[in-house]
C-alpha cells in the first residue's frame, strides 16, 4: 500500500511513477511546472528535477516540529491547534485544545447561549467544521445547539451517568442521610475523629471519614465506600461518644455492603 508523507502533494498530472515514501526516508525534491522524478534505490532518494529552488522533505518528526514554523500565529491558539492535529494524526491519539474561556454575564436563555457559542465559532472560522456540540443535558443548552444553531448534541456520558446515579440513590436516601449526618459530625468535632483514629491503631492505616459533594460525582461512592471500610470503628467510636448521633442498623449496614 502506497503511503504519502504528510507535507507530500504530487501533481497527479505529472507522468511519473510515484515512489513508496516511508517513515524516516530521507527525501529530496525540487520543485517545477515541468518536471522529470530519478529515484535512487540504493539510497532512498526520490529527486523531482527540473525548475528553480528546492527543499527538503523531512522525516516524520521532523515535519511535526516544521508545523510550529509553518502556522500562522494569529489566532494565539492556532500554532498548538495545528500542532494537535498533525500529532493526533501521526500518533493516532485524539488531541483537544480550549478555544475559548470568557466571563458569560447574561441570562442563560438558549437564545443567549447560541448568541456566544457562534461567537467562538465565527472568531475560529469554524462554520460548517463544528461536527458535533457535547455539553450537559441541561434544556437551554440543548435547545441554544440544536435549534438555535442547527448543529447536532449530544449529551456528555459523564453527566448522564451521574443523573442515573444520583437518581438510584433516593431510593436508599433515608440510611445516605443516617451516614452523611455521622460524617458530618466526624468531620466538624476534632475530639470525635481524634477517638476515631484512637481505635484505629490496631489496623495498619489510619483513614478519615470522607463528606459528598454535591458537584463532584463520584463523591458519595467514595463516602459509602470509606464508610463502609470503617465499619468497626465507627461501630466502636459510636458507642462510647455521648453523643446523639443516628445508628445504623445491622441490616442497613449489610445493605450498604452490597451497593
Amino acid at each position: 500500500m502506497e503511503r504519502k508523507h504528510p507535507l507530500v502533494n504530487l501533481n497527479t498530472d505529472l507522468n511519473v511513477r510515484k515512489p513508496e515514501i516511508h517513515q524516516g526516508d530521507s527525501v529530496s525534491a525540487i520543485a517545477s511546472t515541468s518536471s522529470t522524478t530519478n529515484i535512487d534505490t540504493n539510497t532512498s532518494h526520490v529527486r523531482v528535477d527540473g525548475g528553480a529552488g528546492s527543499k527538503s522533505i523531512p522525516s516524520t518528526q521532523t515535519a511535526t516540529n516544521l508545523v510550529k514554523q509553518i502556522c500562522h500565529p494569529a489566532p494565539p491558539a492556532r500554532c498548538p491547534l495545528q500542532q494537535t492535529n498533525v500529532d493526533s494524526f501521526l500518533r493516532k491519539k485524539i488531541g483537544s485544545r480550549l478555544l475559548d474561556y470568557s466571563a458569560f454575564s447574561a441570562s442563560h436563555t438558549s437564545s443567549n447561549l447560541a448568541t456566544e457559542i457562534r461567537r467562538i465559532i465565527e472568531e475560529w472560522h469554524l462554520d460548517k467544521k463544528v461536527i458535533m456540540v457535547i455539553s450537559d443535558n441541561a434544556s437551554n443548552i440543548k435547545k441554544a445547539v440544536k435549534d438555535e444553531l442547527k448543529l447536532k448534541h449530544l449529551g456528555c456520558y459523564a453527566h448522564t451517568i451521574n443523573l442515573i446515579g444520583q437518581d438510584a440513590l433516593k431510593k436508599v436516601s433515608g440510611v445516605l442521610e443516617k451516614i452523611k449526618s455521622v460524617v458530618g459530625f466526624f468531620r466538624r468535632s476534632s475530639s470525635g475523629m481524634a477517638k476515631l483514629l484512637e481505635q484505629q491503631k490496631q489496623f495498619t492505616q489510619q483513614l478519615k471519614l470522607i463528606q459528598d459533594v454535591q458537584t463532584r460525582w463520584n463523591s458519595t461512592y467514595c463516602m459509602l465506600e470509606r464508610f463502609v471500610q470503617l465499619e468497626v470503628p465507627i461501630r466502636t467510636t459510636i458507642a462510647v461518644l455521648d453523643k446523639d448521633l443516628p445508628l445504623i442498623s445491622v441490616v442497613e449496614w449489610g445493605f450498604l455492603k452490597q451497593l
